[in-house]
């Protein structure tokens, strides 16, 4: 069973990690290794600030993914990442499902929710529509194709 729990700075280390891990940066839109100084800058940012949610994803009380929120008035884009030692073990449908309950009580204003996935991430895509995600259409994220996705948050 996975929890998720909000991110805070003591977490900067597993972020870092992931972040530069070759097996989940493969899927990021932005594919270069970031540097620890500018890693830590953005996660102070983000952790005083009131337009990202970050979940860390756990499994036994040990970290194994981020969940993480851009929140855009009533709209927020949602990302995932799990550590590539544990793809391919399901754990991806749980990690949304935990962390974006928990962030639709947080920010209960919250009306949709998108994602941009990569054409090849056909895993990240079956997880999303697992959890009720509907296909939008093919379209251009960041100057990528991509598909696209949507969940209506029902209140």
């Amino acid at each position: 069973m996975l929890s998720a729990r909000k991110a805070n700075i003591e977490d900067a280390k597993f972020l870092f990690l992931l972040r530069n891990e070759d097996g989940v940066r493969k899927f990021f839109w932005d594919q270069k290794p970031v540097k620890w100084q500018d890693h830590l800058s953005w996660l102070e940012a983000v952790l005083h600030g009131n337009q990202k949610k970050i979940y860390i994803i756990e499994k036994d009380k040990t970290p194994i993914g981020q969940v993480r929120f851009d929140i855009e008035d009533e709209n927020a884009e949602i990302s995932i990442s799990i550590s590539s030692k544990f793809h391919g073990q399901g754990y991806g449908t749980e990690a949304l499902k935990e962390s974006q309950e928990k962030f639709i009580k947080e920010c209960e204003n919250i009306k949709e929710i998108h994602a941009h996935i990569k054409q090849e991430n056909n895993a990240s895509t079956k997880v999303f529509k697992k959890i009720g995600y509907t296909e939008t259409n093919e379209t251009q994220f960041k100057g990528n194709p991509c598909i696209s996705m949507l969940y209506n948050v029902k209140k």
